[in-house]
């Protein structure tokens, strides 16, 4: 029995411990292990960490670099834009005393063109009061029937002094001339052009005048309508007076055309003549008795008059609508 237990604990010697000695040890050198990996994680996180860093801080410096001459290009834009805002501004104020100038210019020109067109319309109507002059021994004579080959002049002839009870000799030594106009817009609708016959002074013409307001002219089986011979830029400028001239046409108040422009009539015992757009307006806003007619073009001027002989207040008519007289293309006459 001794020999067994000092045989045991030579064993025990020798072999270091027992085993649960054994297990310890091997425990805490795993143990040991563990840590030194661990903190061979820990520094190579670390150094990972610390590369990490270095490239953060170098970006962050090629960031702030980046930022520098971003900044010092936009100062760099800022002043550019800044020189271009003050030349522009410059050119703008430029530019705003050219167009001040360009306007006083202009408002110099439109008052020059204004005289120069008043001017202009003045010499107009000084060469249409003259053409009218011309014409006061003309009269022209709508609906005379048209026969092919017709001497115009003698035929004129022949029926005025029967319709005035004259001889046609007597008839002839008043008329110098006659002849049929054509007109584009009468071929179109197959009307007869009117006839214009020129006497040698006013007497004969007016005696005519005068028997139309008492019998009207019938040549076969037309009655014929008897006008003055007025230029058509005259007769044009009635057009702003027509609606007047059918209110008082209406109101049965006889008026008379007169020239350049405007018309003249008896209300209420005094005499107006309006010459303008700008007294017709006063005149029908101060006189709102009278029956204002909404379209007054037509029947003011042209067409058949109402009564034998007399044309819308004026002895023996005048003129024509504008569209007839428009495009008028006078023919030679048949015999001079």
């Amino acid at each position: 029995m001794g020999e067994n237990r000092m045989s045991h604990t030579g064993k025990k010697g020798t072999n270091g411990g027992t085993p649960g000695d054994r297990r310890g040890s091997k425990q805490e050198a795993d143990f040991k292990t563990e840590i030194l990996k661990m903190f061979a994680e820990i520094k190579q996180s670390q150094n990972n960490l610390e590369h990490k860093l270095e490239q953060v801080d170098n970006k962050i410096g090629k960031m702030d670099k980046k930022m520098d001459e971003t900044v010092n290009e936009i100062k760099g834009q800022i002043k550019e834009v800044f020189r271009r805002t003050q030349l522009t501004e410059e050119g703008l104020k430029r530019t705003r005393l050219e167009l001040k100038d360009m306007k006083r210019d202009k408002e110099r020109i439109k008052v020059e063109v204004m005289d120069l067109n008043k001017a202009q319309e003045e010499m107009k109507d000084i060469i249409a009061m003259n053409e009218l002059r011309q014409k006061e021994v003309n009269l022209r004579l709508r609906a005379v029937p048209e026969i092919q080959n017709e001497n115009i002049k003698e035929k004129l002839i022949i029926e005025l002094a029967e319709w005035m009870g004259i001889s046609a000799e007597e008839m002839a030594k008043n008329v110098q001339n006659a002849f049929r106009m054509r007109v584009k817009t009468t071929r179109v609708k197959k009307f007869t052009g009117d006839c214009l016959i020129t006497f040698k002074d006013k007497e004969m013409r007016n005696r005519i005048l005068q028997r139309n307001r008492e019998k009207r002219l019938n040549i076969g089986g037309n009655y014929i309508v008897i006008f003055k011979d007025i230029p058509i830029r005259l007769l044009k400028r009635r057009d702003s007076y027509k609606r007047l001239a059918q209110t008082l046409k209406k109101n049965k108040i006889e008026f008379r055309w007169e020239f350049p422009e405007g018309l003249s009539f008896t209300y209420r015992g005094k005499r107006h003549r309006l010459s303008s757009q700008e007294e017709t307006g006063k005149f029908l806003r101060k006189y709102k008795e009278l029956k204002v007619e909404a379209n007054g073009a037509e029947g003011a001027e042209g067409g058949l008059p109402e009564e034998p002989g007399k044309e819308e207040g004026e002895e023996g008519g005048e003129g024509g609508s504008d569209e007839e007289v428009e495009e008028e293309e006078e023919e030679e006459p048949a015999n001079l």
